[in-house]
């Protein structure tokens, strides 16, 4: 342990600097979402806004730098039982130590400060079971999109390993059958989803509940960044050669959509808001991808910043919502800003919640990377790994 300076993480020289980026604006645009919840109505309307879509943003990612272990896996030999657990074994030690330690922290503070919330919902958690097909529960609400992540991880290396040990299609081809079928069947099932809902219950429309935060209706956002790992890994020339366009298509494309959701007639409950603004919002990453995924290498303060940022953006995303804003800042500092609030005025008191929303959750995001994440995947990995080696693969 570095004493002299506990906070100092080492970037290894192998990161790709664009996804260090991309990944660094997902965690910022959530962290700026969800910090709405603190600030004022007239801020938060308009981060809203221009700043949703950052969970979007990880399960491209996810889909496509996954995907491409998944395919490059797959085409090294013929898929097999023992080649799934390898995989498995890999993702899982990369993504359930500093999952389930933040869960068993929050079920030991809902069991000591809260009241509403019944101790045997409390086992989905452990399965990932608890947004599958309905609605999520306010409890670790931003484990939502781990759900998500942990059912594409499991669910589509056994649909791929079917198709190619079973049926005549080629590994080339089952990827890219399952990733569209699948994109399809998703969306499909959103608009039947909605259509019901419509017709049904439309007082109980709730787009991120019904539509945006469940694993079945979500799935499709991961198959996006799927589908460019794919054209990366057989079409790479002819991706790189149009990724510029494809880039610019994808910042013209981002601007149309948030002016879309800024007009005044916009209707949050509405079929495209419920159904293919998920689709819209995904593609773009998609189309952001090949130039971002091969932006390889960057330098100075901006850099090491982003790097930082894209390190910890895990540790970030399960320590932000519910344990520092709910938990730390809700319940233990409550009468400190009450303090402030009534020494000072309401504004002193949430401006000094931001910031230490701010602070507390990139300082412990820190030490939980530095100090947990990683000296426990490397000890299950049972080897001696860089601190950042595996981080963009």
């Amino acid at each position: 342990m570095n004493i002299r300076n506990p906070l100092k993480i080492d970037i290894a020289p192998n990161r790709v600097y664009g996804l260090d980026i991309l990944r660094a604006i997902a965690i910022l645009f959530v962290m700026f979402l969800h910090g709405c919840f603190i600030t004022p109505n007239y801020i938060s309307n308009i981060v809203g806004i221009i700043l949703s879509g950052g969970v979007s943003i990880f399960l491209v990612i996810s889909g496509f730098l996954v995907g491409g272990i998944i395919i490059k896996i797959f085409e090294k030999e013929k898929p097999t039982i023992k080649t799934l657990l390898g995989f498995w074994k890999r993702r899982w030690f990369r993504i359930l130590p500093n999952y389930y330690l933040i869960l068993i922290i929050h079920i030991i503070i809902a069991y000591i400060f809260w009241d509403r919330v019944n101790p045997h919902e409390y086992a989905r958690y452990f399965f990932f079971l608890q947004n599958f097909a309905w609605p999520h529960p306010w409890f670790f609400a931003e484990s939502w999109s781990l759900s998500v992540q942990e059912w594409f991880y499991l669910l589509i290396p056994i649909v791929i390993f079917l198709l190619i040990n079973f049926t005549s299609i080629t590994c080339k081809r089952s990827f890219l059958f399952s990733a569209i079928f699948l994109i399809i069947a998703v969306t499909a099932f959103r608009y039947g989803k909605f259509v019901r809902y419509t017709n049904n219950y439309p007082e109980l429309i709730d787009p991120d509940m019904l539509f945006g935060h469940q694993v079945v209706t979500r799935w499709d956002s991961v198959l996006y960044g799927v589908i460019v790992a794919y054209l990366s890994f057989y079409y790479k020339n002819t991706l790189l050669k149009y990724k510029n366009q494809l880039f610019m298509g994808g910042v013209v494309l981002f601007v149309i959509y948030k002016i879309i959701i800024a007009l005044p007639g916009y209707d949050v409950n509405g079929l495209f808001s419920c159904v293919f603004s998920y689709s819209v919002f995904s593609l773009i990453v998609a189309m952001l991808l090949p130039f971002f995924s091969n932006f390889k290498t960057g330098k100075g303060f901006v850099y090491k910043s982003i790097t930082y940022i894209s390190l910890i953006s895990y540790s970030m995303y399960l320590l932000h919502l519910s344990f520092i804003q709910w938990s730390v800042l809700g319940i233990f500092m409550k009468d400190f800003f009450a303090a402030i609030a009534i020494r000072f005025s309401e504004t002193a008191s949430w401006i000094t919640e931001y910031i230490l929303y701010w602070v507390l959750t990139i300082v412990l995001a820190i030490l939980l990377y530095k100090y947990f994440e990683i000296p426990v995947t490397n000890r299950l990995n049972k080897k001696k790994l860089k601190p950042t080696e595996n981080n963009n693969k």
